[in-house]
């Protein structure tokens, strides 16, 4: 249940109207997620414009790269909508479900390729140690086959779903219906250490 008041769909207009319309328009409903944004329209815009760069527009990395690095991220935030969100659009990009239910729970048990997993790897440390983070995280990237480019959009994405976690924490958005699993029997089963030896 969202902690504060938003606004209804069915009484929506203005700005906020404009981007639950967008949002049905490009994924046929409007996410709690935006919903819970909605009393601050002008900031759910940005952000909504933000989020389809990154994840809905073409560039240097794929569909399935950048709902990995979502799920990951949203995990080592501890939250159970964004990483089920993306783990669903994960499952849909590659095909595989069980892999994103994997991921969904820990990456690092995950039957993810080397380059995935130093995408992973990269992303985490990003989010829960940002001050330990160098030149030579990024040099291993660049040996696991990323370019330049692709690196500013890891950087990016990472980012922006370490703010979008803690918007969904914070507002207490409402999981969507067809979540899998209880957001407390998630967090049972998830990853517990993986800031350890970061």
């Amino acid at each position: 249940m969202s902690y504060l008041k938003t606004v209804a769909i069915e009484n929506s207009s203005g700005m906020i109207r404009r981007v639950y319309d967008a949002a049905t328009a490009r994924a046929g409903e409007v996410a709690e997620i935006i919903q819970v944004m909605s009393l601050d329209a002008k900031s759910a815009q940005a952000s909504m414009n933000l989020y389809t760069n990154l994840m809905k527009t073409k560039n240097a990395l794929s569909p399935e790269q950048r709902e990995l690095i979502a799920t990951v991220v949203s995990n080592a935030n501890e939250c159970y909508y964004c990483t089920m969100s993306h783990a669903r659009d994960y499952a849909q990009e590659n095909g595989n479900k069980k892999l994103a239910e994997q991921v969904a729970y820990d990456y690092r048990k995950a039957a993810l390729d080397p380059a995935s997993k130093a995408l992973c790897d990269y992303a985490v440390k990003l989010t829960l140690a940002p001050h330990k983070v160098n030149d030579e995280d990024l040099a291993k990237l660049k040996q696991s086959g990323f370019n330049d480019e692709m690196m500013v959009v890891i950087v990016q994405i990472t980012s922006y779903f370490n703010y979008l976690s803690r918007v969904a924490n914070a507002l207490g958005v409402d999981p969507e219906v067809w979540m899998m699993d209880e957001p407390e029997d998630w967090f049972k089963r998830k990853a517990k250490d993986l800031a350890k030896g970061l």
